[in-house]
């Protein structure tokens, strides 16, 4: 066993511990593995393991979310990502090897932060906190009905939203020559429609791409 190790340094590189063949982070050592015999051990050195990328997670309750993904630079061989403090039990987890962090539509609303880890084959790390926000999630009001006759143009009163993340946008379906929706939600019957009977779906739609229905007969 080791019983003192030398202090050993390099510049610009980090000591990530000692291994038995050079350059090898599979052989590394500790003072409970190194062999019996007299061995040979080399100073295991890495560039400076550095995490990036990634972004931080705002979403709408109801719908799912995911991260772009966070990278790794330097240390040694391949990386491997967590989320510290864990947050499974939350629905927000994390890809361990491409390092894309994901929050389920069932996460409770709330703040969460955490660190998102990397570690190399040496056991060395670097870290960067993500921060996620899950609204409320996004309403839209009951359905409406709209009456008219031939040549009698005609509008709803507007249709409204609560909750859900940023700006809101609202649209009609089917698409019709002689129906429309406004900005603030109001349908509109042309004086040049036909007669007719059809059931519109109003969709509200918010900035991360959740949205909510309802409907105009």
């Amino acid at each position: 066993a080791l019983i003192t190790a030398p202090t050993v340094t390099r510049s610009n590189y980090t000591f990530a511990g000692w291994s038995t063949t050079l350059n090898d982070a599979s052989t590394k050592v500790d003072s409970y593995s190194v062999p019996a015999q007299s061995s040979t051990l080399y100073a295991l050195w890495v560039n400076r393991i550095v995490i990036g990328a990634g972004s931080n997670i705002t979403n709408s309750y109801g719908f799912a979310e995911s991260s772009t993904a966070f990278t790794a630079t330097g240390g040694l061989g391949a990386h491997t990502f967590r989320l510290s403090p864990d947050r499974t039990a939350n629905g927000i987890t994390i890809d361990s090897q491409t390092g894309i962090v994901y929050v389920s539509a069932t996460t409770p609303v709330g703040t969460y932060s955490s660190y998102v880890i990397t570690v190399d084959q040496a056991g060395i790390t670097d870290s960067k906190t993500i921060s996620i926000t899950v609204n409320t999630a996004l309403t839209i009001s009951d359905s409406k009905t709209l009456t008219t006759t031939v040549g009698r143009g005609l509008s709803s009163s507007a249709f409204t939203y609560a909750g859900g993340t940023g700006s809101k946008t609202f649209s009609i379906s089917p698409t019709s020559a002689y129906v429309s929706i406004s900005s603030g939600g109001i349908v509109s019957v042309d004086t040049s429609s036909a007669a007719m009977h059809q059931i519109f779906t109003v969709r509200v739609t918010d900035s991360t791409g959740a949205y909510a229905t309802s409907s105009i007969d």
